[in-house]
């Protein structure tokens, strides 16, 4: 290795210390915070498992917008399940879901 090279890997290794020194994982800043963040994945997941990839799934995420999203979270951290059932029952009360009786309350 070269006087060069060795000052080269030298000053890349310091680079590198400095640049760590610097960088920090922020993370939630609460546990109020953690709480909302999992909320969201349970209800998130609960609709593609209930809904998979199919026509129900893609009405659901073009109608989602933030406040639909913030209130199925709200309501999921009241009651696991209860934020799949606010976003069915906020696009079956617009209109752009409904349910068929002889389907036992599945959605078409």
């Amino acid at each position: 290795m070269t006087l060069i090279s060795q000052r080269s890997n030298s000053n890349l290794a310091q680079s590198y210390a400095e640049l760590d020194s610097k960088l920090r994982y922020v993370g939630p800043a609460s546990s109020q915070e953690v709480a909302e963040i999992a909320a969201e994945r349970r209800w998130n997941n609960g609709l593609f498992n209930r809904f998979g990839t199919g026509p129900v799934y893609e009405t659901i995420v073009e109608e989602m917008d933030d406040a639909l999203q913030h209130e199925a979270t709200a309501a999921e951290m009241k009651r696991r399940g209860a934020g799949v059932d606010y976003i069915v029952q906020k696009l079956v009360d617009r209109g752009l879901l409904a349910f068929r009786r002889s389907d036992h309350g599945n959605l078409r």
